[in-house]
């Protein structure tokens, strides 16, 4: 898919899903895991100052749940579509919450307002329709970190992709693809393109126990049930209440810090 087609893609997504946490995902629990792992580090990384930018922000939902626990803190939302930034700048005057604001931005084509102590994508690189474009975009990031600034990036991975299916495969269940509009990185690609100008201070995959519960093992009693898989079902949400263990799932989290060099 182009990158014309996946934009217009995600302001489709935002003009049917409005305010709703499912706007960016379908995967309600796996959003959770996100937001709580992103606390985590804000808690860890922080200071009374800091400036915190969601690059790919969407609706809002996460930047807001960030921004009302950290309020001694300044965040910027920034998406491409105009549509999801009207539905974030609504959540925003819903919820009272201030210390925050939404901005369109195109990262492939605009420098992010400002300079930043911290900077955060959740599943945001993989909407780029090649690697060249995804280094790009980091290489903007980068550049709007103020030295020693952290980059949380929360992405897929092909290797953890092709582990959990492999872990389907056994099970009798059927791969799972990636999305049209989405180009999961390629880890080897990543170290080549940061070794110097971040260094890596925690790398955590998020997602694998996770999925292994909640796409192999519920999948096979649905499969065995002939039943529908439901994003709300509670395989799902007391699987995002288990701690990270393996690495079999794609969505990854590394914390990095901008070096000096």
């Amino acid at each position: 898919m182009s990158y014309t087609e996946t934009k217009d893609y995600w302001e489709g997504r935002a003009l049917e899903m409005g305010v709703s946490p499912q706007a960016t995902t379908n995967d309600y629990y796996m959003r959770q895991i996100e937001i709580r792992n992103l606390k985590h580090w804000l808690r860890r990384t922080g200071a009374a100052t800091s400036h915190v930018g969601d690059v790919g922000c969407g609706n809002g939902y996460s930047t807001l749940e960030l921004a009302s626990e950290f309020p001694e803190f300044r965040f910027s939302g920034f998406d491409y579509s105009q549509s999801m930034i009207e539905s974030a700048n609504a959540l925003k005057a819903e919820q009272g919450i201030e210390n925050v604001g939404f901005h369109v931005c195109d990262l492939t084509a605009d420098e992010l307002t400002g300079e930043f102590d911290v900077l955060m994508t959740d599943r945001v690189m993989i909407n780029l329709p090649t690697w060249e474009e995804q280094a790009a975009a980091i290489d903007r990031i980068w550049r709007r970190l103020k030295p020693g600034g952290s980059y949380f990036m929360i992405e897929n991975f092909t290797d953890g992709q092709t582990a959990f299916n492999a872990v389907r495969e056994s099970f009798g269940l059927d791969e799972i693809p990636v999305r049209d509009h989405n180009l999961f990185i390629d880890k080897e690609l990543l170290h080549v393109h940061i070794a110097d100008k971040f260094d890596v201070v925690h790398f955590e995959n998020i997602s694998s126990v996770y999925y292994l519960v909640s796409r192999v093992v519920y999948s096979k009693i649905c499969q065995d049930n002939g039943d529908a898989p439901d994003y709300y079902d509670d395989h799902h949400k007391w699987a995002s209440m288990l701690p990270s263990a393996g690495d079999m799932g794609p969505i990854q989290l590394y914390v990095l810090s901008k070096n000096s060099s």
